[in-house]
């Protein structure tokens, strides 16, 4: 379970990344840890809706690739942006994005397979 909350650490952190690059501000999170998956959720203040937020959506509801996890995790946070959103979309199972009245929100969830 450690390595869980590990992963979920960096998620978070990933996602908090992302509103500060897209000029959120008042940001808030939360993580809630269940018997079988974590929800990691981000919000801020984000005066402009980011100009890949549909993209952002689709990537981060791929299918996730469970036998790369360990791989996809060890790249997060590496100095290549570009491709971070596509890595965190491989490391959950689900996520709900929402843009709304200069509110940006994300909520992830990644099961404990």
């Amino acid at each position: 379970m450690m390595h869980e909350r590990q992963k979920a650490s960096k998620i978070l952190e990933e996602l908090i990344e992302y509103l500060i690059r897209n000029g959120a501000n008042h940001i808030e999170m939360s993580l809630s840890f269940q018997p079988d998956y974590v929800k990691i959720h981000v919000e801020g203040d984000c005066p402009v809706k980011p100009a890949n937020f549909h993209e952002l959506h689709d990537l981060l509801n791929a299918p996730r690739r469970p036998e790369l996890d360990g791989y996809y995790y060890e790249l997060l946070g590496s100095s290549v942006r570009q491709g971070e959103m596509k890595l965190l979309g491989s490391l959950v199972d689900r996520a709900e994005t929402e843009y709304e009245k200069g509110r940006l929100s994300i909520t992830v969830y990644r099961s404990f397979n």
